[in-house]
């Protein structure tokens, strides 16, 4: 009994909180539109917002900036080769101007020493030859051979090498006067590429945009669409908040049309209390969901109440 006295008074709550709802007429029903337009608008304007997003801009200029670094990291690698290349000329330039005859001295060490090594050379291979004539025949005989003929191809080796440093050493010797001659032409051709490889330099890194333009207009655009965002941020807030207003709003324009219905089937209640018992056809003869919550709500009112002894529980629905 104590839960019937709840649900109708919990019920008879709800009903106050739109008591105006009695007198509402059709137009009272589009109330909730200019909620509905609050949030259709900000809808619109949020996607606006997001149509000018900046991050393919900014990945653009951040590209572009990227490619402008590369060329000039390139030019300055190839330029600071290009000056290597000719402070080594110049430094060998140097060298063969002013130690021609200790270079020259060094090469005929070299020969000497060829030619000791041919010397030694073929006189431990006839040493070695000898050797190996005197080895006798069967098991024994055939690792002496093999092991003086191995001394023998070490002498020879020796021998060849001696003659590939007389060979490199003369060459080297004929060579300096023809480098030295031609180191000036190379030293000029190389200043000259220096020279050209600073102005491509020079033009790449102060061609518009520059790189330090680029990173100002790329850490503007950043800034301008944090901001973006942050207002997209704030509107979406917005957006919500009207969202829940409409909600609200339409919900209680549902509840302003069930108590209308309410009213006019409580007072079919009263007039025809067989009517309470067939309730369950009247719900299903119902098409809105406010209409059936009119119904149901009008049948607690009047039909349940009825089983409350008047001394408990007391009502009365005019």
């Amino acid at each position: 009994m104590t839960m019937k006295k709840t649900i109708v008074a919990a019920l008879l709550c709800s009903i106050a909180t739109v008591g105006a709802g009695a007198n509402f007429d059709e137009k009272d029903y589009k109330i909730c539109t200019p909620h509905k337009i609050i949030v259709d608008d900000l809808i619109t304007e949020i996607q606006a917002l997001k149509d000018q997003d900046l991050v393919g801009k900014i990945q653009d200029l951040r590209f572009q900036k990227r490619e402008k670094e590369n060329e000039i990291q390139s030019i300055a690698s190839s330029a600071k080769n290009a000056r290597n290349r000719a402070e080594s000329l110049e430094s060998r330039l140097h060298v063969l101007s002013t130690q021609m005859d200790k270079l020259i001295g060094a090469e005929k060490r070299k020969i000497a020493q060829g030619q000791s090594d041919i010397a030694q050379g073929k006189k431990d291979k006839a040493h070695n030859e000898m050797k190996k004539s005197k080895c006798k025949g069967g098991l024994l005989g055939t690792f002496c051979r093999k092991k003086y003929r191995g001394r023998i191809k070490d002498a020879e080796r020796k021998m060849a090498n001696g003659e590939s440093k007389i060979r490199s050493a003369k060459a080297a010797i004929a060579s300096f006067p023809q480098e030295k001659a031609s180191l000036p032409a190379k030293i000029a051709k190389a200043q000259a590429e220096v020279t050209s490889l600073q102005g491509q330099l020079t033009a790449a890194r102060t061609a518009k945009p520059t790189v330090v333009q680029l990173r100002g207009k790329i850490e503007r655009l950043e800034e301008q669409n944090a901001n973006l965002h942050a207002e997209i941020n704030q509107m979406e807030g917005q957006l919500n908040q009207a969202e829940s207003i409409l909600g609200q709003c339409q919900n209680m324009k549902k509840l302003a049309k069930a108590y209308k219905v309410l009213i006019k089937r409580a007072e079919d209640f009263k007039a025809e209390p067989a009517l309470c018992d067939n309730v369950d056809m009247m719900l299903d003869m119902a098409d809105k969901a406010f209409e059936k919550k009119g119904i149901r709500d009008a049948h607690k009112v009047v039909c349940d109440i009825a089983e409350i002894p008047a001394d408990d529980f007391q009502v009365s629905v005019q």
